[in-house]
């Protein structure tokens, strides 16, 4: 799902929420990409992975950005610090 930022004053958080299974999970791994597993017993499967995110602004630099998890969602925050704009995220 690509998001617009249109200014500095545009959200620059962007949640994706899951409905999760009964016994799936949201986690991370150490490069910072989410992904749902479900446990079934003592073994662990992988359901879904996020792509690296991505930004790009007016003037095709790349914004930071990077993903948190709250719960059952994952959240793409941007850094629009001196960003031209309008930029663009995807947390593909």
């Amino acid at each position: 799902m690509i998001t617009s930022i249109e200014d500095a004053d545009d959200a620059n958080a962007f949640s994706h929420e899951f409905d999760l299974g009964e016994n799936q999970k949201l986690a991370m791994t150490a490069d910072g990409i989410p992904f749902v597993y479900e446990q079934t017993g003592d073994e662990y499967h992988v359901v879904t992975a996020f792509s690296a995110p991505w930004t790009k602004n007016a003037e095709g630099n790349d914004p930071a950005t990077a993903y948190s998890i709250e719960g059952d969602t994952v959240v793409q925050v941007v850094d629009v610090t001196d960003a031209a704009f309008p930029a663009i995220a995807d947390p593909t």
